[in-house]
């Protein structure tokens, strides 16, 4: 009976309300508001952020996640970038440059985008494919012997035909 009237008295119950007071004050008792620090799981990042104790999150950002969770979707380097837009200038196609580059062809679509290079459209990416060495119907500048006599003999003809 006596403990019970111990933990009854005035005396203990001031001072264990005082106590309670004091650890509120500076937070021991505050599990809404306690923070803890964090260091991102991202090795390249390696920042610190806070969160509450019970929060599962292990990166700093949704940008160091991404890197971590979907690697083929960082930013791209300048070199990587470079090499697919000689790739297409070169005259590969767009789907070509995806394989090329173990890409979807949205990627490289987005990249060229980016840079502000111009698609080529379905007849100009088939007869690029088609005609790699250039355009096959040009007119030659410098003629050789059998060159001349062959344009003079179109020449005739053409005129011999009244057009």
């Amino acid at each position: 009976m006596k403990s019970s009237n111990f933990y009854n008295s005035v005396a203990y119950i001031d001072r264990q309300s005082e106590i309670t007071r004091k650890n509120w004050q500076i937070g021991l008792y505050d599990f809404l508001r306690k923070r803890e620090k964090r260091q991102c799981a991202n090795t390249e990042c390696g920042k610190w952020f806070e969160v509450m104790p019970a929060d599962l999150k292990r990166f700093c950002s949704r940008k160091c996640a991404a890197k971590i969770n979907n690697p083929k979707r960082t930013t791209i380097t300048p070199k990587v970038k470079k090499e697919t837009i000689n790739l297409y200038l070169r005259g590969l196609s767009m789907q070509e440059v995806a394989e090329k580059m173990g890409w979807g062809l949205h990627k490289v679509r987005y990249w060229l985008d980016k840079c502000n290079i111009p698609r080529r459209s379905p007849s100009e990416a088939a007869y690029a494919k088609w005609n790699p060495n250039g355009d096959p119907f040009k007119i030659k500048q410098r003629l050789n012997k059998s060159d001349i006599l062959l344009k003079g003999i179109r020449i005739g003809i053409i005129l011999g035909r009244g057009r």
